[in-house]
C-alpha cells in the first residue's frame, strides 16, 4: 500500500497479517505474539497439522524479506556447522513460522521464503508434523519440523504451486506446477508425470494456411508450439505431431499467410524471433533468427510480459511490435523503425526501472492500410491514421472509466476503416465488471457493447468475423460468449464442448475453413466450426429447414506413423490424443418449428447416385456426416420438413507440402526484384 512497513515494488503492505476467524468468517482476528509486526507482509501460506489442530505452520513474506525480486527469493537456514548453534534471521525478515496453540502464539523456525511474491505455499504431512513441504522455483522438504530443508522432486519441471498429501498414506503426493501434473507414491524420491489432462495454458494463438492448418501459440513457462489441426495418422494428433520453436515462457504468435514456412514467436519481455519452421532439421545454420528491434543506445526500454505481434493484413513482411515506442518493420524483423514516442502513462523524465508501463495490445484496420490502434498495460489508448506518422491520445474518451486499467485487445472492423472494438481489464483493480466498447468515427465517440455480459465476464479478446458485420465473439475470464447482433446481446457458449467456466486468453478465426480456434488458460486449444453461424440469415432462420453451404473437403489418406527421428517427435506414455476430424463429409443443417424430423439427404455426382437419412428429435443446429467421399463435385440435397435444399460439395486431394529451409538475404532480394519488374 507504499506506506511505512510497506513496498509497493514487491507488493506487501502493512494492511497484511495472518487472520484468524472462530466464527466462520463473520469476524477476524490478526494474529501477533511472535509474528513480524514492523514490516509490510506480503503473499503468506498457512498449514494446519490435521493430528494436532493446535499446531500450524506458516510460511510468511514481509517488505524485509531478502531476495525479493530474485527467483531463489530467501535461502533457507543453513544447518549448523562444527557443533555451532542454529541461528535463524530476524523475525521482521519472514520465514517458516510454528504455532501450537491455533496461532496465539508463534515462533521462527527457519529463513525460508522461496521466491516471496509468487508462492506462499506449506503444508505438512497430516500425520507427521516433521514432514514439512514448501512450493517453490525448486520443491522443499524437511524430515525434521523446519529445522533444514533439502530439495525433491529434481526430476520433475520447476515452479511448484499445489501439493495434497495423501492423509490415509502419506508416501501419496499429488504435485502441481508449471510442467503439469505429477504424482509420487515415495513421498517426492520419484515422481510420475500424468500427460493425459489437457491443462496446458496458451496466452495467444495463430494459424498458418497449410492444408490442414497448423496452429501456434505461447504456453506459461512452456515455450512457443505449433501443431497441425489434423494428421494423416489413425491416431489422431499427439505430442509427437506439436514441434518446438522457442523456450522460455511463451507468449504471442503469429504466421505468415503468404509463406507457411514463417511463423513469429516470442519468450518473456520482447524476446521476438522469426522461425522457419519448415528448415530441415541438423541442416546447417540456425532456423531461429533473432527479430526484435534493437534499443537505442542508452534507452532503457519495457516489453510487456506478454507483448503483442502484429502483422500486417496488408503487407506480410511488415511487422509492428514495441515496449514503451511502436516499432514497425517491413522486412520480417531484419530492420526496424521506431514509428512513436513513448505511447506509456509513465512519468516523464523519470527512469523506469521496473517492469509495466508498456505496449499490450496493436492492431491495424484490414480495411485500411496504415490506420494503427495502441492499447498500454497503464491504460491508455492511441489511433493513428497515418502508420505512425501522427498519434491521437483516445485515453480519456472512453465513457465513465477510470484510466487505471489495461487495454488488453483491440480488434478492427473489417468492413469500416473508422470502426473499433476495445477490451478493457480492470480486474487488477478489484473491478471484475465486463468492459468493451465500440466507436464507427477512429475513436472519438464510443458505445459500451458488454450489454448482458456478467459481472466477472472480464472480457481479454475480442473478434469479429470477417464476412457477418455483427457476428462477435468474446473472451472471458469465464468463457466464451457470441452476438448475432453486433454487441446488443450475447450468448455463453457453453453447449460447444468448451468448459464452460474456462478462461479464453485469445481468439482467432481462419480466413479459409471459418474455424474460430480458441487459446485458454488451462484447457489447451480448442477449434470450433462457425461457418453456420456466419450464414444465420433471415432466409435461414425463416426456414422450416436449412442446408448450410459445405465447406470443401480435403480427403486425407490414412498413412503408417512414422518412427520417431528428425522429423517425427515422441508421445509419451498416456500422453492425451486429439481426435482427428472425421475424414468424411459432414453437413450442418438447420431445423426450425416443433417436433422430431427423419431427415434426407441425397447426392450425385461423376461416380453416381446415393442417399441417406437421419431421425431428428428436434429443432436446432445439427451436424451429420455423410461419409466418405473420392475426390469430385458433387451436388448435395436436403429434404426436410416439406423443404428442398440443394448445395454444391467440392472433395480435393491433400496437398503436397515442400518443406523448405530458411532463403538466403540474396535470394530474397532477387525474389523481391523479380515481383516489381513483373508488376
Amino acid at each position: 500500500d507504499g506506506v511505512a512497513g510497506g513496498n509497493p515494488q514487491t507488493q506487501t503492505g502493512t494492511s497484511g497479517g495472518l487472520f484468524k476467524t472462530t466464527d466462520a468468517g463473520k469476524t477476524w482476528e490478526k494474529m501477533a505474539g511472535g509474528l513480524p509486526e514492523k514490516a509490510g507482509y506480503g503473499r503468506c501460506g498457512l498449514s494446519v497439522y490435521r493430528k494436532d489442530p493446535n499446531v500450524v505452520f506458516a510460511v510468511v513474506h514481509t517488505s524485509d524479506t531478502s531476495g525479493q525480486n530474485s527467483n531463489s527469493g530467501q535461502p533457507a537456514t543453513p544447518a549448523p556447522k562444527d557443533g555451532k548453534e542454529r541461528v535463524v534471521g530476524p523475525y521482521e525478515k519472514g520465514g517458516i513460522f510454528r504455532s501450537e496453540n491455533q496461532g496465539k502464539t508463534w515462533k521462527k523456525i527457519n529463513d525460508l521464503v522461496p521466491r516471496p511474491f509468487y508462492y506462499g505455499q506449506i503444508r505438512v504431512d497430516p500425520t507427521d508434523e516433521k514432514n514439512l513441504f514448501v512450493l517453490g522455483v525448486p520443491f522443499y522438504y524437511s524430515g525434521n519440523g523446519g529445522e533444514t530443508f533439502s530439495t525433491i522432486a529434481r526430476g520433475t519441471h520447476s515452479d511448484h504451486h499445489a501439493l495434497w498429501v495423501n492423509p490415509k498414506n502419506p508416501e501419496h503426493l499429488i504435485l502441481g506446477n508449471d510442467g503439469g501434473l505429477y504424482v509420487s507414491k515415495d513421498r517426492g524420491k520419484t515422481f510420475e508425470a500424468k500427460r493425459g489432462m489437457v491443462i496446458c495454458q496458451f496466452y495467444g494463438v495463430a494459424v498458418d494456411m497449410r492444408t490442414p492448418y497448423r496452429v501456434y501459440g505461447g504456453l506459461q513457462d512452456n515455450g512457443s508450439w505449433g501443431g497441425p489441426v489434423a494428421t494423416p495418422y489413425p491416431d489422431g494428433v499427439t505430442m509427437a505431431d506439436w514441434r518446438r520453436l522457442l523456450g522460455g515462457d511463451g507468449f504471442q504468435a503469429a504466421a505468415d499467410p503468404n509463406d507457411s514456412s514463417t511463423v513469429y514467436v516470442e519468450s518473456q519481455y520482447g524476446n521476438l524471433s522469426r522461425v522457419n519452421v519448415g528448415a530441415t532439421p541438423g541442416a546447417k545454420g540456425s532456423p531461429t533468427k533473432r527479430a526484435r528491434p534493437p534499443a537505442t543506445k542508452g534507452e532503457s526500454v519495457r516489453y510487456n510480459w506478454n507483448a503483442p505481434i502484429l502483422l500486417s493484413p496488408h503487407d506480410s513482411k511488415t511487422l509492428y511490435y514495441g515496449p514503451q515506442h511502436l516499432y514497425k518493420s517491413t522486412s520480417r524483423g531484419d530492420k526496424w523503425e521506431k514509428i512513436s514516442p513513448d505511447l506509456t502513462a509513465a512519468p516523464k523524465n523519470e527512469r523506469i526501472t521496473n517492469s509495466g508501463h508498456s505496449i499490450l495490445s496493436i492492431a491495424e484496420s484490414p480495411v485500411k492500410q496504415g490506420v494503427l490502434w495502441v492499447g498500454t498495460d497503464d491504460g491508455k489508448l492511441w489511433v493513428s491514421k497515418n502508420d505512425g506518422k501522427d498519434w491521437t491520445d483516445l485515453t480519456d474518451s472512453l465513457p465513465d472509466l477510470p484510466t487505471a486499467r489495461a487495454i488488453p485487445k483491440i480488434e478492427c472492423s473489417h468492413f469500416d476503416a473508422g470502426t473499433a472494438f476495445v477490451c478493457v481489464d480492470r480486474h487488477r483493480n478489484d473491478d471484475f465488471k465486463p468492459y468493451l466498447f465500440r466507436t464507427t468515427d477512429y475513436g472519438e465517440t464510443w458505445q459500451s457493447v458488454a450489454a448482458n455480459l456478467p459481472t466477472g465476464a472480464v472480457v481479454g479478446a475480442i473478434r469479429q468475423s470477417s464476412k457477418v458485420k455483427d457476428l462477435l465473439f468474446a473472451g472471458t475470464e469465464i468463457g466464451l460468449y457470441a452476438s448475432f447482433n453486433g454487441g446488443k446481446s450475447w450468448l455463453h457458449l457453453d453447449q460447444t464442448g468448451l468448459p464452460k467456466g474456462i478462461r479464453v486468453d485469445d481468439l482467432v478465426i481462419h480466413p479459409r475453413e471459418r474455424d474460430l480456434v480458441v487459446a485458454t488458460h488451462g484447457r489447451g486449444m480448442w477449434v470450433m466450426d462457425i461457418a453456420p453461424l456466419e450464414q444465420l440469415s433471415e432466409k435461414a432462420l425463416g426456414a422450416d429447414a436449412y442446408l448450410f453451404d459445405i465447406k470443401p473437403v480435403t480427403v486425407m489418406k490414412t498413412e503408417e506413423r512414422p518412427a520417431p527421428g528428425a522429423r517425427a517427435g515422441t508421445t509419451p506414455k498416456g500422453a492425451f490424443t486429439a481426435p482427428n476430424p472425421p475424414n468424411e463429409v459432414v453437413v450442418s443443417f438447420l431445423l426450425n418449428g416443433d417436433g422430431p424430423e427423419r431427415v434426407m439427404f441425397s447426392w450425385k455426382g461423376s461416380d453416381g447416385k446415393a442417399g441417406t437419412a437421419f431421425p431428428i428429435k428436434g429443432p436446432g443446429l445439427h451436424y451429420r456426416s455423410l461419409g466418405e467421399f473420392k475426390p469430385g463435385t458433387y451436388e448435395v440435397t436436403l429434404e426436410a420438413r416439406g423443404v428442398k435444399n440443394t448445395r454444391e460439395l467440392v472433395v480435393k486431394e491433400p496437398e503436397k507440402i515442400v518443406e523448405k529451409d530458411e532463403p538466403k538475404k540474396d535470394e530474397v532480394k532477387k525474389k523481391d526484384e523479380v515481383k516489381k519488374k513483373d508488376g
